[in-house]
């Protein structure tokens, strides 16, 4: 279809950015606009049905054949959403079907900074004058107050283009069959009506939407104050899947799947509007290769490379939560060992991924003195272990080649394990270097007691920061130029430069929840600030004529190299140290990144 119609599209639109945006919503838009059944909606938020999602080659005729029975949502031509019922031996169903099938469940990055990053100055009429106008932001997160002034106009409009509150119940508009859409005009009345929609209980998603748009008070500005938003609120994940990776349920966690359709909803506005966008992910998991292979980061690579589209995610805040692990089998020893310590019965996943050519396997050593002899790999079913002493359970499943990163993964899931001192013999037989690398999940999934006993710091960057060509952004403190010590630190497993930058992420000031102003720490935090500075390079480039030139990766490119670089930070970093596991290429300051441009 796009073939065919391409020389017409070129005839009829002279602006190559207007004729991408019209071909990409033929893409990535209309697949999700006809496709699903509208019985669907109950479907795809029960208990009673998982979510898988699922990767095919464009034949849209050949999936819902083989998924004849079951509800699909379509993302794009990549990637779609089966919901199918849930099967009786779902915990023990990994080893038979693929890794990537399974939805990572994500957690939240958080818990004077525009004058630091060169915003103040390129918002100045005298200097740039940017301010984000004709752009978008997106936000998939945890909703917005629409409320709050910092949102709306001069006079009084909502900025809020239009949003999608996944969680709200479905009203048989949503074109994703769940959740309810709202226009411009629906978000104005209720805020002249007072009514509560888009409702954020924890106040991520307004504060992380403050700092990247906020609009100018007398105490405070965003960094794009007057771009447009399009806010999509993520339900929170389905009892079933948080079932089968032991995450509690008193904690805030999303399904990869939802995030997904979330950014798959804000291009489709996008591509209504034609406009540019910075898409904000305050999101992150420990799930994952760490390479840029799970579906939502080839998703998202996809997206950065085309014109008019940036992506900005949060380093994590991994640093010194001692959830990775760096392991070696050497060449004289039979095996490597992984001690962690447990506490409060924590429900956990622990992934191995294993360097190839090589094959490895587990053995256990369980608190009190059981040992589980090595477990040798297998492809067709999980293996269950019940320990005598201490109760709980286990499940080991093998991926000796995983789809997506290729490289060998062994799944370990404990639930409700004893407390205590556990012991992971590694085992590897192959003839190259027997490297090996492990990860536990991310802090607000975990007590702060449970967890490696020698970890390591570095290759503790979150997925999507992971991706090639989102902005992967740390956090530091720019009051006393200090990195912050939770900031998750790169490379990628793939040894890609990772995170690209930092910007103010400690005790930073912003809108809370209920019309007054806070300080928040965390990654997505210092990503905000970048979304905020990619909007303002996007306005630049469409003024100037040169927006069909511009893509989220050429952005991420254009920060670094005006990122500050000091030669020496708290006496200790030289500039010859550049780029490095913390601080990446240096500090995020958008004013000299055009400072660049006019010097050469």
């Amino acid at each position: 279809m796009i073939k065919t119609c391409l020389p017409y599209f070129l005839r009829k639109y002279q602006n190559i950015l207007e004729c991408c945006h019209v071909i990409l919503h033929i893409y990535y838009g209309c697949l999700t606009d006809c496709e699903t059944d509208m019985d669907c909606s109950e479907v795809i938020t029960s208990e009673e049905y998982v979510d898988y999602i699922v990767e095919y080659n464009g034949d849209i005729n050949s999936l819902r054949e083989y998924y004849a029975d079951n509800c699909l949502n379509f993302i794009n031509t990549r990637y779609a959403i089966a919901y199918r019922r849930k099967p009786d031996d779902y915990m023990e169903i990994f080893s038979r079907l693929a890794y990537n099938l399974f939805p990572k469940l994500y957690g939240l990055m958080d818990t004077s900074s525009m004058e630091t990053t060169g915003v103040i100055n390129v918002q100045r009429e005298n200097i740039l004058g940017l301010t984000g106008r004709n752009t978008i932001i997106g936000i998939v997160d945890t909703g917005i107050d629409i409320s709050s002034s910092l949102f709306r106009t001069s006079t009084g409009e909502t900025r809020i283009l239009a949003a999608w509150d996944q969680s709200a119940e479905y009203t048989g508009t949503a074109r994703y069959n769940y959740g309810r859409e709202y226009s411009k005009e629906e978000i104005q009345a209720a805020i002249e009506n007072g009514e509560r929609i888009l409702r954020d209980n924890t106040g991520h998603g307004t504060f992380l939407t403050g700092i990247a748009a906020g609009g100018r008070s007398d105490e405070f500005t965003g960094a794009a104050p007057e771009a447009a938003l399009v806010v999509v609120k993520l339900k929170e994940a389905k009892q079933n899947i948080r079932s089968l990776y032991g995450v509690p349920n008193d904690v805030e966690a999303y399904a990869e799947n939802d995030i997904m359709l979330g950014i798959a909803y804000i291009m489709q506005i996008v591509y209504q509007y034609k406009a540019q966008v910075s898409i904000l992910i305050g999101l992150g998991t420990n799930s994952g290769s760490h390479s840029s292979s799970s579906a939502l980061e080839s998703y998202i690579n996809t997206l950065g490379i085309l014109p008019g589209i940036a992506i900005s995610v949060g380093a994590g805040n991994e640093g010194v939560a001692g959830h990775h692990f760096a392991g070696l089998v050497e060449e004289n020893e039979s095996y490597d060992i992984i001690e962690i310590n447990v506490s409060n019965n924590d429900s956990f996943t622990l992934e191995i991924w294993g360097q190839v050519p090589n094959i490895y396997s587990v053995a256990i050593e369980i608190p009190g003195g059981e040992y589980i002899e090595r477990i040798p790999p297998r492809f067709d079913r999980s293996e269950r272990i019940r320990p005598i002493f201490g109760g709980g359970e286990i499940y080991v499943d093998y991926f000796l080649v995983e789809d997506s990163s290729g490289q060998e993964l062994i799944m370990m899931r404990f639930f409700a394990p004893a407390n205590g001192l556990w012991r992971i013999r590694v085992y590897s037989v192959g003839d190259t270097e027997k490297r090996y690398d492990a990860w536990l999940p991310i802090t607000d999934f975990l007590s702060y007691e449970t967890r490696f006993v020698r970890p390591s710091p570095d290759m503790t960057l979150t997925n999507p920061a992971t991706a090639e060509t989102v902005i992967c952004v740390g956090a530091y403190n720019h009051v006393n130029g200090g990195i912050y010590l939770e900031s998750s630190r790169g490379y990628t497993m793939d040894n890609r430069i990772k995170p690209d930058l930092v910007a103010p992420g400690v005790d930073v000031y912003g809108p809370g929840r209920f019309n007054d102003f806070i300080r928040t720490s965390g990654t997505s935090v210092a990503a905000a600030h970048a979304a905020g500075c990619a909007s303002l390079m996007l306005q630049w480039a469409r003024e100037r004529g040169v927006q069909n030139y511009i893509n989220g990766n050429q952005i991420r490119r254009y920060l670094i190299r005006g990122a500050d670089r000091p030669g020496i930070v708290n006496g200790l970093l030289d500039v010859k140290a550049y780029p490095n596991r913390e601080w990446g290429w240096g500090i995020l300051d958008i004013y000299e990144t055009f400072n660049i441009f006019r010097n050469v």
